[in-house]
């Protein structure tokens, strides 16, 4: 699985779902009003996905958590 979310600041929160056979994986972000972004992935149990995410230039992303999900 390949997740690749792409922002758009005319959409202050998007969520997509996808229910595969290994399991559900979600994606999404939502922009604040002091417009940092926060993005959210799941990835089910057992499953494995492949996340880039596209910044413009002189931005940077900084990881706050990461929540592995145990069955």
């Amino acid at each position: 699985m390949r997740i690749s979310p792409k922002v758009n600041n005319g959409l202050k929160y998007v969520k997509a779902v996808y229910d595969s056979a290994s399991g559900c994986y979600q994606c999404g972000w939502e922009i604040s009003e002091d417009n940092k972004i926060t993005v959210t992935v799941t990835v089910p149990f057992g499953g494995s996905a492949e996340w880039f995410f596209h910044m413009r230039r002189n931005l940077y992303m900084k990881i706050k958590k990461i929540h592995y999900l145990k069955r």
